[in-house]
């Protein structure tokens, strides 16, 4: 194909209302095919390197059920801290209480 410059020259014409030769219609009708055959192979070459969608979601979903395990074992620590906390208190009110009724 001729010079890039000289094809987008003939583009701006022909956009702009001007009259082309055949030649000059042929010669911008090639240049527009190997445009679009560069862009094509770009768009191609960036579709494969795109990452598998059905992979990721296989991930996400391993990755959310993980999230959910660790939730339930979180959930069940807290619940066992309170019941701890809870006879930490009792034990602190035992021993206040036996302190109390000790004779000095």
């Amino acid at each position: 194909m001729s010079d890039l410059n000289a094809c987008q020259q003939l583009h701006k014409r022909a956009t702009s209302g001007g009259v082309l030769t055949a030649e000059e219609k042929a010669q911008l009708e090639a240049w527009y095919a190997e445009v679009d055959a560069a862009e094509d192979a770009r768009l191609r070459a960036n579709a494969k390197a795109l990452p598998d969608l059905a992979a990721i979601e296989a991930e996400i979903k391993v990755a959310s059920a993980e999230v959910a395990t660790l939730n339930q074992r979180l959930n069940a620590q807290h619940a066992e801290i309170e019941i701890l906390r809870q006879q930490n208190a009792a034990l602190k009110q035992r021993l206040a209480q036996k302190t109390t009724k000790q004779p000095a």
